[in-house]
């Protein structure tokens, strides 16, 4: 024999249940207490100071104050850097001390010891893009020869107005910052 069961479906109840029949946990009123609000400003900003702590040695915000990277970074644009010098590669945007004047530069690395330009016609040619080097130029990087593992050719996206590798040579790892995380880190389309 048989035994036939009508079992009655129901519904599986959501993972997540939200009574809003009920009163709130916390009153309105309650909510906008001085005292409420100033603990939770309070709060927000030890969360923050510690974030800051513990991110500072590791990441910097710099301001880009040249028009070298156009269109990839504009004059005024902010970018997150990451203070890590050994992470820099060619195809990256890093920060590193000028030798021209000392300053912060931001440009793109398109060649380091272990990539060697491959200057054709009086063009560096990179899969990043292709940077024009006139006679000068290119008798300064004939003469430097092939770079040591720590150098690094870094050139900006505005090729036409920028000072850069090409004028004063590889910049050494010691003069590196870091690198930009942060931004539109990609070479435009030439």
């Amino acid at each position: 024999m048989f035994f036939i069961c009508c079992v009655q479906r129901q519904a599986a109840p959501p993972l997540l249940y939200i009574d809003k029949t009920g009163a709130p946990y916390y009153s309105e009123e309650e909510m906008f207490k001085p005292g409420f609000r100033f603990y939770g400003f309070i709060f927000t900003v030890i969360i923050f100071l510690i974030i800051f702590i513990f991110s500072e040695r590791n990441y910097m915000l710099v301001k880009v104050r040249e028009k070298s990277m156009l269109p990839t970074l504009r004059d005024g644009q902010w970018v997150l850097a990451e203070k890590k010098p050994d992470k820099v590669k060619p195809g990256d945007i890093a920060i590193f001390i000028s030798p021209a004047d000392s300053r912060l530069a931001v440009k793109r690395c398109i060649s380091s010891g272990e990539f060697p330009l491959n200057i054709d016609h009086g063009w560096i040619i990179t899969p990043w893009g292709r940077w024009y080097v006139n006679g000068d130029q290119w008798e300064r990087i004939e003469r430097q020869g092939t770079p040591g593992k720590d150098n690094f050719f870094m050139v900006g996206d505005n090729q036409f107005n920028s000072l850069d590798s090409r004028s004063y040579g590889f910049i050494k790892k010691e003069n590196i910052i870091g690198r930009v995380i942060a931004g539109n880190r990609h070479a435009p389309e030439q």
